[in-house]
């Protein structure tokens, strides 16, 4: 085994540097060292390479990332849950790793994030538990878009007050990564999907994927009215909403009676709709905010993705020299699906 390895390194003037390092040696019990083949940019991670005051400060030379595959190669106890040459796949927030009670979340603890080295880098010492099994079915590159992304969209759709279940209506909005699993997620569930996009070839890619309805919001800005016309004036169960302020009037509407709205992302801000908590309030509908996924949803997200034979959409994949370009084409809002780095 080489005596370095190389890594990208976050400066504060938002520049991603790939550094050579020193190889560490394995020595605490209860950590495993994985070889990193594949890791995916979220949102989240242009604003830590920013170091927006949006999210966590960033730390000098932190390592980003926190979508991951790759394989065990180095165990540090025979007690192991783990054997060398087990495929997994990263716990992006490394600190909520039982149940599903959001109070156990903490923000600082997440892979790639505030000082917490994530997976732009070709190896990683992990702790057992901050690993789950890869699916089986899936690629490198289609494992490493799991962790932040379908585990957000499976949070959504089933650990809410009320969970996703056969027949229900859900809305996603737009074709980002998590959008598209939750697209695939909620039709694998039995689920009638209503996409929306600016876009009509976009929205021909939600079809594939499994939306069963799509609208385009140029063409129809008052979108909510075409929802209530595509469900007979009911309105959807659950809307799986991702950019915030600018939508969240419409996503509002768009529910039935009690129904239910995640909020996940921030990806435009605005001032809030006048009526807003008033539409809330007569249609006896939950707003519920959600920060990403605990453990177990990740562990339940995999069993799914293996029995359902899902697979997630990728819009581009990078070389691992590429890694600037790849931050660049999620920031352009063009790509439909995840855009992942090969390590």
């Amino acid at each position: 085994m080489s005596e370095t390895y190389e890594q990208y390194k976050v400066d504060l003037d938002g520049i991603l540097g790939d550094s050579e390092e020193p190889f560490p040696n394995l020595k605490k019990l209860g950590y495993v060292r994985v070889r990193l083949r594949a890791a995916t940019v979220n949102w989240r991670d242009l604003l830590v390479v920013e170091n927006s005051p949006l999210y966590i400060p960033t730390h000098q030379g932190l390592v980003p990332l926190g979508d991951g595959a790759g394989e065990i190669v180095e165990i540090s106890s025979k007690g192991s849950l783990w054997s060398v040459g087990d495929r997994v796949i990263t716990v992006p927030n490394c600190g909520w790793k039982q149940g599903y009670d959001v109070a156990d979340f903490d923000p600082v603890s997440g892979y790639g994030s505030s000082n917490v080295d994530g997976t732009l880098s070709k190896f990683m010492i992990v702790r057992d538990d901050g690993v789950v099994k890869a699916p089986s079915n899936l690629s490198w590159e289609e494992a490493a878009c799991l962790p932040v992304a379908g585990g957000s969209a499976w949070n959504a759709l089933f650990h809410g007050p009320t969970p996703v279940k056969p027949g229900d209506f859900v809305l996603t909005e737009g074709t980002g990564g998590l959008s598209t699993f939750a697209i695939q997620i909620a039709s694998a569930a039995g689920a009638s999907v209503i996409s929306t996009s600016s876009s009509d070839d976009k929205l021909e890619i939600a079809k594939k994927l499994g939306a069963t309805y799509t609208i385009n919001y140029t063409k129809h800005p008052k979108w909510s009215e075409k929802v209530l016309e595509l469900t007979g004036n009911r309105g959807v169960d659950h809307v799986v909403d991702v950019i915030g302020l600018p939508t969240a009037a419409e996503a509002v509407r768009s529910l039935r009676t009690g129904g239910q709205v995640t909020f996940i992302g921030f990806l435009g801000g605005q001032a809030p709709p006048p009526d807003l908590v008033n539409t809330l309030l007569a249609g006896g509908k939950t707003a519920r905010g959600m920060l990403a996924a605990s453990k177990p949803m990740i562990e339940e997200l995999v069993r799914a993705v293996e029995m359902n034979n899902i697979h997630p959409q990728i819009g581009q994949v990078f070389d691992w020299n590429e890694a600037r370009k790849a931050y660049a084409a999620l920031a352009s809002g063009s790509v439909v699906g995840k855009v992942v780095i090969r390590i």
